[in-house]
């Protein structure tokens, strides 16, 4: 009979090998015992990003901000997601809640640049479609005429 803080540690030791997709079933299994336990939906939201399953670990995210909303982590596992997800915008939202919790926190505030990046990134894409549209057609050359 496994305790709850036992497939946390099991958990816990699977994601430091980077075996993420163990670590995501262990916190699954500690979740069955403790559906109410934040930091278990916060490591498994981790598992998820980082095994490239980053909208099950952007649910599990909004469980922790749901759980516990005064907690910063559930915040920086959202923007995780979010930036994993190419939505900068709510990466960039996250980051910017989870900082207002954690004024210092060093994942957050690259989370934050990263996502501004890429809006800008997003940005000059699309203003360059855009110049790409507003161009005249390029003139087709005339066929020219054979002798028949």
């Amino acid at each position: 009979f496994y305790q709850m803080t036992d497939y946390k540690a099991a958990g816990n030791a699977f994601l430091k090998q980077k075996d993420y997709v163990k670590a995501a079933e262990q916190y699954t299994l500690g979740i069955q015992e403790d559906p109410t336990n934040e930091s278990l939906y916060s490591n498994r939201s981790l598992a998820y990003v980082q095994s490239n399953e980053a909208a099950k670990g952007l649910e599990d995210a909004q469980k922790v901000i749901e759980l516990k909303p005064e907690w910063d982590r559930g915040y920086l596992r959202a923007a995780q997601a979010q930036s994993r997800l190419g939505d900068y915008l709510k990466c960039l939202e996250m980051a910017t809640k989870g900082l207002s919790i954690v004024k210092d926190h060093p994942q957050l505030t690259a989370l934050r640049q990263h996502a501004i990046q890429g809006l800008q990134q997003q940005l000059a894409q699309q203003q360059q479609f855009m110049q790409q549209q507003q161009a005249p057609p390029k003139a087709e050359p005339e066929p020219k005429k054979g002798r028949s």
